[in-house]
C-alpha cells in the first residue's frame, strides 16, 4: 500500500449538509476500493488562486489515506463524471529515506578523526555561562579618567555658544 494525500475541490454552491455528505462520500469510496483512512479534513469554503469553473471560492477536503497505486485510476474515474466535483488532485506522499553515508566518507572519517577539545572550568557559574560574556580580568582593562559631570556641562555649554 502506499500513501498519498487526496485534494478535492467542490462546488462551494454546496449546503452544509451536502458538503458533510460528499466528505463521507468521498471517504467511503476510498475504503470501498480497498483503502483505509488516515486522517480527513472538514470541508471548508475556501477562496481560490485562481477561478475555477469561474468560481472564486470552493469547498475542500483532505484526505489522506492508504491505498493500492493500481486503484487510484478506479477513484479518479469515479469522481470524473460527478457535477460538484471540480478538481481533485493526488500526492504520492514519499517514504522518508534513512541517511547513509558514503564509503568514501566513512574512509576519511577514519583516517582523519574529528578532535574533540575538553572544555577549561569558567569562573562563570554554569547557569549563566550561555548569558555572559567570558570572564576578562579587570588588571587587563586600560584605566579610563573618571570625568566630573560639571567638567561635561561646561564643555557642553561651549558648544552651544
Amino acid at each position: 500500500m502506499q500513501s498519498y494525500e487526496t485534494y478535492y475541490i467542490l462546488n462551494p454552491d454546496l449546503s452544509e449538509e451536502a458538503r458533510t455528505l460528499w466528505a463521507n462520500k468521498l471517504a467511503g469510496l476510498i475504503q470501498g476500493i480497498g483503502g483505509s483512512i488516515v486522517t480527513q479534513s472538514d470541508a471548508t469554503l475556501e477562496p481560490l488562486a485562481y477561478p475555477v469553473a469561474k468560481k472564486k471560492t470552493a469547498v475542500r477536503i483532505r484526505i489522506e489515506c492508504m491505498l493500492e497505486p493500481k486503484r487510484m485510476e478506479e477513484l479518479s474515474r469515479a469522481l470524473h463524471h460527478e457535477q460538484d466535483v471540480l478538481r481533485v488532485f493526488f500526492v504520492k506522499k514519499s517514504k522518508v529515506k534513512s541517511f547513509k553515508t558514503s564509503q568514501r566518507a566513512d574512509r576519511r572519517m577514519a583516517r582523519d578523526p574529528i578532535e574533540i577539545m575538553p572544555l577549561q572550568k569558567s569562573s562563570i557559574p554554569a547557569s549563566t555561562a550561555h548569558h555572559t560574556a567570558p570572564a576578562i580580568a579587570e588588571e587587563s582593562l586600560p584605566k579610563k579618567e573618571k570625568v566630573q559631570l560639571e567638567e561635561i556641562d561646561k564643555h557642553l555649554e561651549d558648544l552651544f555658544k
